[in-house]
């Protein structure tokens, strides 16, 4: 008797059989690959990119196998580095050839394909960059340092409040800035709800384009042919609902916005009026203006998330090391003697802050992993004799190299007195990536913080909850692709009333 299946599901059937087939081809193991743990048949180690904590476990490869290892997620070669000299060799004397990014179904499938992060090195890649410039380049950094004296002040006032849910502050205050360089709004002074809408928008940004997620589109690619009411195809049904929703909102709304105070002549500057300065966007062709809206956004986006998890992490870090805070407060009294707020002029004199504000990018690294790097689809590399496969995904393991014991000593205690040895590695010079890839806006977010906790420390007193609480501060932080700490709460004692009227 034969079992006979109707022609659709059969075709169903061929072309998982074929996939399985390309996968169990692809899965095989190259000679000269750089050593790593054994994988499963098929899977390879992908069980492993989906656990808690997973740069943990990469990191204790590290340490068996060597600062370079080979695993393999289904038929993806990854290559993770867990050394920042061997990073700094393969991403920045190669640039030009490990400079690419993995093309992922379902990145495509949500809309995000045009997104900076995920694209080739590529025409359209260099013009996002060169418009993302305009705001945040070097030339425009000294302008940009009364507006971060003001945003610090700004955050400290609303803390001497005690608010109920400091995260959310942060988060709010931390949107409205970059909202503020993009599209020239300040969301604090005139709400827009844009930032409503980019907190709809990042949950499925960042389930998407984590490279530690592995979807079934993304294993078997012809999954996106398929139509969307099938059973299995829910992702599909969800990609389409954000496209069409949180996107395409973020990507107009707040872009029409700015167009139209630009044209009633009130407006702040931003990179929407920085670039119509040098060619009026009437005309800019429609390809580069849907760049120009995709270069906001991602100036709008790119670095909130991250910047959101470093903040909140100073304050914790705070509460859990009084004696840390005490010798900020000690060194900037000493500067201003409490007669008006920290500037950047006195970055010279505050060394500590410097290095507190390093300690911080070590010890709560917003970003575990790197955004992954692929060697050029079209030629293999080498480096010290291990092949690096055409294709391969690079990734570098930050959050294990950031507690390391043989780079830091006492990793997990947060002891800024350890930067004033200037030989140490400096974690900037690897947390915001490298080369052409490297984060345009390093410089801004590294002011932003530095001013930041200055203030801090000058007019507030930062404490843990004084009544019982389910939210005790914790060294704890969210799994995935950027970690945000536990929620804490916290308490806020005005030091000097005086500079917060300032």
């Amino acid at each position: 008797m034969f079992f006979i299946l109707p022609s659709g599901q059969l075709t169903i059937v061929v072309l998982l059989l074929a996939g399985l087939v390309w996968t169990l081809y692809k899965s095989r193991r190259q000679v000269g690959l750089p050593p790593g743990p054994p994988g499963l048949p098929i899977l390879g180690n992908a069980l492993e990119f989906s656990m808690p904590n997973a740069y943990k476990t990469f990191a204790k490869w590290g340490k068996q196998y060597g600062p370079v290892i080979a695993v393999r997620a289904f038929s993806q070669t990854c290559i993770i580095v867990h050394s920042a000299p061997v990073a700094m060799n393969i991403l920045t004397k190669s640039s030009g050839s490990t400079s690419f990014r993995i093309v992922r179904p379902i990145t495509e499938l949500y809309g995000l394909g045009r997104f900076l992060a995920h694209l080739q090195p590529n025409e359209e890649f260099k013009q996002s960059r060169q418009y993302t410039k305009m705001s945040l380049g070097s030339a425009a950094m000294t302008e940009y340092e009364p507006e971060h004296e003001l945003r610090a002040l700004r955050l400290v006032r609303k803390l001497s409040g005690n608010p109920q849910n400091l995260l959310s502050e942060i988060g709010f205050w931390v949107a409205a800035s970059f909202e503020h360089i993009a599209y020239g709004t300040d969301e604090e002074e005139e709400p827009s709800g844009f930032v409503e809408i980019a907190r709809r928008f990042m949950p499925d940004f960042i389930l998407s384009s984590d490279p530690t997620v592995l979807w079934a589109v993304d294993v078997l690619p012809f999954l996106r042919h398929l139509p969307s009411w099938l059973p299995g195809m829910s992702f599909k049904r969800q990609a389409e609902a954000f496209a069409k929703g949180p996107l395409h909102d973020l990507l107009n709304k707040p872009f029409e916005n700015a167009v139209r105070k630009m044209e009633s002549g009130k407006f702040s500057p931003s990179l929407i009026s920085r670039v119509s300065e040098r060619q009026p966007l009437d005309t800019l062709s429609d390809d580069d203006l849907e760049i120009l809206k995709l270069s906001a956004m991602n100036l709008y986006l790119g670095g909130a998330d991250s910047t959101t998890s470093i903040v909140s992490s100073f304050f914790l870090a705070m509460i859990l090391y009084p004696e840390v805070q005490k010798r900020g407060q000690q060194e900037v009294d000493a500067v201003t003697h409490g007669t008006r707020l920290p500037t950047f002029a006195d970055r010279p004199h505050l060394p500590y802050i410097d290095c507190i504000m390093k300690e911080l990018m070590r010890w709560a690294v917003p970003t575990p992993f790197l955004f992954p790097h692929v060697q050029d689809p079209a030629c293999d590399a080498f480096v010290d004799g291990l092949l690096i496969p055409r294709g391969s995904m690079l990734i570098v393991n930050t959050g294990g190299i950031f507690e390391d014991p043989d780079v830091y000593t006492d990793p997990t205690k947060f002891w800024p007195e350890r930067f004033l040895d200037k030989t140490l590695l400096d974690p900037f010079s690897i947390a915001f990536g490298f080369a052409r890839r490297q984060c345009i806006g390093m410089r801004f977010i590294e002011k932003r913080l530095w001013i930041t906790i200055a203030t801090t420390l000058a007019t507030l007193d930062v404490g843990g909850p004084t009544k019982p609480s389910v939210r005790e501060p914790r060294a704890a932080w969210e799994d995935g692709p950027i970690r945000l700490p536990l929620p804490f709460d916290a308490a806020f004692k005005v030091r000097n009333e005086a500079l917060l009227d300032n």
